[in-house]
């Protein structure tokens, strides 16, 4: 993993912004890495990588996720953003399904990125 480049990014952009505080603080970010957690094997799940991997930092807990299950993963964020609020940790997805289909059918307005899938006004 080349976190130098994700490190010279946030200076880069930093500088253009005027962000001192930011600067200055570069030098004492610290990398943790953790072999066990999951990792991205592709180049389309970077943004839920990134959803999930900020819950489990928040919960204050390891990211637990299994990378064959990305799309229900996405159904899951997608019904907690509708919701506005976090679903308890649940390792078995499966109810995810039943949720999303039940709030596609209530829906009324279409998704752009989303063909066919509508969602609660």
């Amino acid at each position: 993993y080349d976190f130098q480049a994700v490190l010279d990014f946030v200076r880069m952009e930093a500088t253009a912004r005027k962000q001192i505080d930011l600067l200055n603080s570069l030098d004492t970010w610290r990398v943790l890495t953790e072999e066990r957690w999951p990792r991205q094997n592709n180049i389309n799940d970077c943004g839920i990588f990134l959803c999930l991997y900020a819950e489990a930092l928040s919960l204050r807990a390891p990211p637990i996720f299994n990378t064959k299950f990305m799309n229900l993963q996405r159904v899951k964020i997608m019904i907690e953003l509708l919701q506005s609020s976090l679903e308890e940790p649940n390792y078995d997805l499966s109810y995810y399904v039943n949720d999303a289909k039940k709030i596609l059918k209530q829906g009324s307005r279409q998704l752009g990125w989303m063909p066919g899938v509508t969602y609660i006004d």
